[in-house]
């Protein structure tokens, strides 16, 4: 018997956002020395864990290339909040603390809901709780980029080639 996943809007298995972080930490946009603000840290070695099935392999990529796609919005939300940079969480985390706050502000910074039934990831809970102690600060963050950019939504915050990408 197969088993499905299901994902719903309060959150992923810890699995998926492990995932969805590797899978970002791969494909991120480097930027060069004298811009770089966040560090991303080197964490290339340790491997994936494996996918429960279809729905978490989905729900893994789409997180991951979601974040992708607001990387600016979400590193400048975690700068102008003070949340970034943290002592207590190592640059080989900045993916999964990325991934994990695209998710948050999607979710309009609501609490992440446990899976009672999903081995919990001790980075992933570490995570969770970090920004759920900042959420007021991340969602202020959020409504400062939006005035100075002048944006109705996130959606503006989009990089213009893959804006007319997604359009075809």
């Amino acid at each position: 018997k197969r088993t499905m996943t299901v994902i719903e809007k309060n959150g992923y298995p810890d699995s998926v956002y492990m995932n969805a972080a590797k899978i970002f930490q791969g494909i991120h946009t480097e930027k060069s020395k004298d811009r770089m603000l966040v560090r991303y840290g080197s964490n290339l070695e340790s491997p994936m864990l494996p996918f429960k099935d279809e729905h978490c392999r989905r729900a893994s990529y789409e997180l991951a290339f979601s974040a992708l796609k607001y990387q600016d919005l979400l590193e400048e939300m975690l700068l102008d909040s003070g949340v970034y940079p943290c002592h207590s969480i190592v640059d080989e985390l900045t993916s999964l603390l990325v991934v994990m706050l695209y998710d948050l502000q999607g979710r309009k910074f609501e609490a992440w809901k446990i899976f009672d039934e999903e081995e919990h990831v001790a980075e992933v809970q570490e995570v969770g709780h970090y920004l759920y102690r900042y959420m007021t600060k991340l969602a202020a963050a959020l409504a400062r980029c939006r005035i100075k950019h002048d944006a109705l939504s996130i959606e503006y915050f989009v990089p213009e080639t893959i804006w007319r990408q997604e359009q075809r």
